[in-house]
């Protein structure tokens, strides 16, 4: 089972444990909290899992000839934030919310490719890319409801602003052992859209729980073209692009103020 695999299955699970605890807990016969106020502001933290896609694609112009090159790599890493939140309850147990989300997220997503001169196949240069979302902040708006008193379910949308960091590096294969012979650093800050739904529970008026999964999407991504990157200084031209979408699964806690 592969990563990506492996967190689709944590993510499924994640969601199905959170909503039957969720639910078995808020009719367990514990003390009931009274309806909720019109007005509910809150402020909250969150840790989970956080998985990138890159669709890498690339045309290599050697002069008198063409090299597309092209894969898909993942960024599998973790993703940590903060928020904060209003509820308005418009017709109770029916709220709107609308909420602003901070995060960053690790690691890496890495493609690895040869370029070859296609008559004769020489090896011209090996080509590195590493890709990775390092942040974004998300404007969202949310339509739930109150299913117990205590127990919330909601779909929220929105948009996201995403700093995405590629770093460029080309290696000399003529040496005996290969060699940087290029590498450049770019950053890129792209808006997207987000999709997602979420459950919480409050164990008091004040304090909750809350897990979530959000998708984004971004778009494809035109990412800066090089000039006279091949080792021996060969008149060429790079063009490159990426298409980013991604998906979190979150679980987090909120300080809840009622107005």
């Amino acid at each position: 089972m592969n990563i990506k695999r492996r967190l689709k299955y944590l993510t499924s699970c994640l969601l199905v444990s959170a909503f039957f605890w969720i639910n078995s807990s808020a009719w367990a016969g514990g003390p009931e909290i009274p309806p909720s106020a019109p007005w509910v502001i809150y402020l909250g933290g969150f840790g989970g899992i956080y998985v990138a896609n890159f669709e890498y694609q690339g045309t290599y112009l050697g002069g008198s000839f063409t090299v597309p090159i092209g894969s898909n790599v993942h960024q599998n890493g973790y993703t940590a934030g903060g928020h904060i939140g209003l509820r308005y309850y418009f017709s109770n147990p029916w709220f709107l919310g609308f909420e602003f989300a901070a995060m960053g997220n690790s690691e890496n997503a890495t493609t690895a490719e040869s370029v070859l001169a296609p008559s004769p196949d020489d090896l011209i240069f090996n080509l590195v890319n590493q890709f990775r979302i390092k942040s974004n902040l998300d404007l969202t708006a949310q339509l739930g409801v109150n299913i117990t008193p205590q127990t919330r379910v909601y779909i929220k949308g929105g948009a996201s602003y995403a700093r995405i960091r590629h770093i460029l590096t080309v290696f000399n294969p003529a040496t005996l052992t290969p060699t940087i012979s290029l590498q450049r650093t770019t950053h890129k800050n792209r808006w997207g859209f987000l999709l997602g739904f979420g459950l919480g529970y409050d164990f008091c008026p004040w304090f909750g729980i809350f897990t979530e999964y959000n998708y984004y999407d971004y778009g494809r991504v035109g990412l800066d073209s090089l000039s006279n990157i091949r080792p021996n200084n060969g008149a060429d031209t790079y063009h490159q692009n990426v298409r980013v979408h991604a998906y979190s699964v979150l679980l987090g806690v909120n300080l809840n103020f009622s107005v």
